[in-house]
């Protein structure tokens, strides 16, 4: 567990060196803001020498522009097109604050920052995307194969008050979501029923979760985990007889890793569903909620 986790709430407390420790090298799990200051010094101070130039100069910019590199890095993800997005972003705000600390035009900077951000952000996707593509998922990020495979198991017609569920591809679903994020489900259930059902083993949900769209759908699934994770050890006490917070505030604290909206993460509100429970767990969570709700990559 990150000694550091209270001052980086949007990242998993269980995730150390940002997830990526190719790129960050950090032994104490200490913090990705020093790591990337860190990195920015030792780069430009390799460039220097190599052009002949003393190694602190510009020291100053660079650990800045490594700072705000390393602050950038955990936020992003979603699909392969969303993620290059927030790649470009980053490395456009990283390059243009670093060309104008340098003495140049911040315009100039982000351009350029902007391009190897993009870059760089789809060739770290790709081997995912590959990935997806030889299983039969299709071209794209885990993410954005997620949420497809959701939308893709219902149909609905708002204006009916109908919907038509694709087994086909619930089954897609099922695998998929137990292969890619360890999230063992059996299926959901048929008709009208906005129960969601867990075991210890697996879960089932209600059709309601998928009719209400793709957040509700994950939250449910978040929230139903981490029953299926705490029951055992829980079992028989007030917390699971009364249901209390358990699950809620998971759902709260994993929203952004797994690009759950603000509709679905403080209202519990989708098209056929509501939990009053999931409002009341938003309503209690305290300040650090709102940063919950960033979209990260882990």
């Amino acid at each position: 567990m990150d000694p550091k986790a209270e001052d980086y709430v949007g990242m998993s407390v269980y995730t150390g060196m940002g997830n990526n420790p190719v790129m960050l090298n950090d032994p104490n799990g200490d913090s990705p803001i020093l790591i990337g200051a860190a990195v920015g010094l030792l780069t430009n101070g390799i460039r220097n020498v190599l052009n002949d130039k003393n190694f602190f100069d510009n020291a100053i910019q660079s650990t800045i522009t490594g700072a705000i590199g390393g602050a950038f890095s955990p936020l992003g993800g979603g699909s392969l097109m969303e993620d290059v997005i927030w790649g470009a972003v980053e490395g456009g705000i990283t390059g243009g604050i670093s060309s104008k600390l340098n003495g140049g035009k911040f315009g100039d900077g982000f351009k350029k920052g902007a391009l190897i951000g993009g870059v760089a952000t789809f060739a770290y996707n790709l081997p995912q995307a590959i990935q997806n593509a030889v299983d039969g998922y299709g071209f794209g990020t885990n993410m954005g194969r997620w949420n497809k495979l959701i939308k893709e198991s219902v149909t609905v017609d708002k204006a009916a008050e109908t919907w038509i569920i694709n087994k086909d591809k619930i089954l897609q679903l099922v695998k998929f979501t137990k292969e890619r994020y360890s999230i063992a489900i059996n299926g959901f259930l048929e008709g009208d029923n906005s129960k969601y059902i867990f075991s210890t083993d697996e879960l089932l949900l209600g059709e309601y979760s998928l009719v209400s769209g793709v957040s509700m759908t994950k939250n449910g699934l978040i929230h139903e985990n981490y029953h299926r994770i705490y029951g055992p050890k829980l079992e028989g006490t007030d917390i699971i007889r009364g249901h209390g917070t358990v699950g809620y505030n998971d759902s709260i604290r994993e929203a952004g890793k797994y690009h759950i909206n603000f509709k679905a993460t403080a209202l519990g509100k989708g098209y056929k569903f509501k939990s009053p429970f999931q409002n009341k767990a938003w309503k209690a969570y305290g300040a650090k909620k709102w940063l919950h709700l960033i979209p990260r990559r882990f």
